[in-house]
């Protein structure tokens, strides 16, 4: 079920065809500065940002986002966290970098 104001999306459509709308994937390196993992986007139906290697914990927020701001994520290899919002998000490491990669369903 979609939150309010926003369409279900998936990657499948009904009996196979594709559905209305299009994904974008891709990867950022984010350090110890606030490092911008994807900009707004008035189209965007869902983000899926994922910590590849969980080696740093990575928070994530809004521009200016820091280790004591951000939304914590699991500090595991894969973990997932997904917004329903069309907002920039950024992310930080308390220390070294990281790879994050996201997937942005767009209507």
């Amino acid at each position: 079920m979609a939150e309010p104001g926003y369409p279900e999306v998936g990657f499948a459509g009904a009996a196979g065809t594709a559905p209305a709308g299009s994904f974008s994937t891709g990867q950022v390196t984010v350090g110890t500065a606030a490092t911008l993992i994807v900009a707004d986007n008035p189209n965007r139906a869902r983000l899926i940002v994922i910590n590849q290697l969980g080696a740093n914990n990575l928070f994530l927020g809004g521009v200016g986002v820091t280790i004591t701001t951000g939304a914590g994520t699991a500090n595991t290899a894969g973990s997932q966290t997904v917004f329903l919002h069309r907002a920039a998000v950024y992310g930080v490491v308390a220390g070294s970098t990281t790879p994050v990669s996201y997937i942005e369903e767009v209507l």
